[in-house]
């Protein structure tokens, strides 16, 4: 009796198919069958088709073997996902909606592989700058829909002003006409010559100004 050789399918796909080095097939299965197991007879020889392996998502792939004795060709399918690498960060318990800012320590980074890397929010430093829109459980990836900005500055409370010429750098102080969120242009007041300012909000009740 010849040998049967019996390949994972995702093993094999990661291994034959040439694609980015930060990508890896996932969730692979073959169609008809359940086990995601290639059976390969000992003198049988296959090779592999992707015609749209180069971008992420979900990939039909063509599985050729021919059969030396019979000479002939036999073919299946298979149904993949071609997920990149990335850092998503995850709750480390669940989170309510309320009005309070997010802190680093509530979350834990994982490496994950995913279709659509570039919808998961990934910076543990500015998760300060927003509270969640929907209540989200432990272990469930933050996504940048998940998130909605707070306000930095508070209208009519005294706000720090960076003043930026090339290498010059001054601070001064101004009352907020209005409320602003990260990375928005609001109006100030200056305190001292009464003049109305523009800047953009860099931070909790600080805001910078490009002269």
């Amino acid at each position: 009796n010849s040998r049967t050789e019996l390949i994972e399918l995702n093993s094999l796909l990661n291994s034959r198919i040439e694609k980015d080095k930060e990508w890896r097939f996932v969730s692979s299965k073959l169609t008809g069958q359940n086990d995601g197991i290639v059976k390969v007879g000992e003198k049988e020889s296959l090779s592999l088709r992707c015609d749209q392996c180069s971008n992420t998502g979900t990939k039909n792939i063509k599985i050729e073997i021919y059969s030396a004795l019979k000479s002939r060709y036999r073919y299946l399918w298979a149904q993949t996902d071609l997920a990149a690498k990335t850092t998503a960060l995850y709750p480390v318990r669940s989170l309510p909606v309320n009005n309070t800012a997010l802190a680093p320590s509530d979350f834990e980074k994982k490496v994950i592989y995913h279709t659509r890397p570039e919808q998961f929010f990934t910076q543990p430093n500015q998760l300060v700058f927003y509270k969640v829109n929907k209540p989200k459980s432990k272990g469930e990836p933050i996504k940048f829909q998940d998130l909605t900005p707070v306000n930095l500055v508070k209208m009519g409370q005294p706000t720090t002003v960076i003043l930026r010429n090339g290498a010059i750098r001054l601070e001064t102080t101004a009352i907020s006409s209005q409320s602003g969120k990260l990375g928005q242009q609001i109006r100030l007041k200056n305190t001292k010559s009464k003049r109305t300012i523009i800047g953009k909000v860099i931070n909790f009740n600080k805001v910078e100004v490009e002269l």
